[in-house]
């Protein structure tokens, strides 16, 4: 009975531990909240849905930019929200690490084969010692491996920001592109009309009537073309933002912004992507 009290306390106290969904998910909102400026969202239920579907309809209501884009990704891309679960299954594994396996437990009772002999109990409890010297370093693993988790997560979500800021400046080239080759189709169209007119009136040949038609139609084809690009592009952007419905019609708000007057300095570009990729970090 003396032994059997402490290893029954031990046993309690490593089965008393309880999941805590917030262990790691702070240590990614703050990472990928230091990189990108964007908070995360990682509740669960359905209550977090709808708090989330409130904020995605309240960052697109005055337009698209590409801030508000690295935002609505974070907290609903499906993609990303499967690797923030996957963060918990993680988690679950470092809890397990700490914990004994049950015990086996038997009772025994012996029945008298005489009316004077007395009814015999016998209780007995098994438990793995050897479990007991390697849950230390059972512990310690687990632990590293959620620490690296956390950075392989955090590595996914500062890729997808970085995915969705370049495609919103791809659509903001496409759509400016959009505006010139509808703007060059709109002259060669009027270029076309007097060449028409001046051919009815016997000014010019056949054959300049024709290349002007087939520069106005050539217009028109890169036009459509342009039409097609930024289309695409717009239906990527609302697949990394988890977009449906009537969150698809947005309207883009920003413009394409002018190019550096100068390159980056990239003299240290490689020790700084060693000291900082979140993926090495898990690596």
């Amino acid at each position: 009975m003396r032994l059997l009290f402490p290893l029954m306390a031990l046993m309690l106290m490593t089965a008393c531990a309880s999941l805590d969904r917030s262990k790691g998910y702070a240590d990614v909102t703050s990472m990928v909240q230091q990189r990108t400026g964007a908070d995360i969202a990682m509740s669960n239920g359905v209550t977090a849905r709808e708090q989330i579907a409130d904020r995605v309809t309240g960052l697109l209501k005055e337009g698209l930019t590409r801030k508000a884009a690295v935002a609505i990704a974070l907290i609903n891309n499906q993609r990303l929200l499967a690797t923030y679960e996957s963060l918990g299954v993680s988690q679950a594994d470092l809890l397990q690490a700490g914990l004994l396996r049950n015990p086996g437990f038997s009772i025994d009772v012996g029945f008298p084969l005489t009316p004077n002999s007395l009814i015999e109990w016998s209780l007995g409890l098994v438990q793995d010692l050897l479990e007991l010297f390697v849950l230390p370093s059972r512990k310690e693993i687990a632990a590293q491996q959620f620490t690296a988790d956390v950075h392989r997560v955090s590595s996914e979500a500062f890729r997808l920001a970085i995915e969705v800021e370049s495609e919103v400046i791809e659509l903001q080239a496409a759509t400016r592109l959009v505006q010139l080759r509808n703007d060059i189709m709109q002259t060669t169209r009027a270029s076309r009309d007097l060449a028409a007119a001046q051919f009815e009136a016997g000014n010019i040949y056949e054959l300049t009537l024709t290349n002007e038609e087939a520069a106005y139609q050539q217009q028109r084809l890169e036009l459509a073309q342009a039409e097609i690009r930024a289309a695409v592009t717009r239906e990527r952007i609302n697949t990394l933002l988890g977009l449906s419905g009537a969150d698809t019609q947005w309207i883009l708000r920003d413009t394409l912004q002018a190019l550096p007057a100068r390159d980056p300095d990239t003299t240290h570009a490689e020790t700084v992507a060693i000291q900082n990729r979140f993926d090495l970090e898990a690596a």
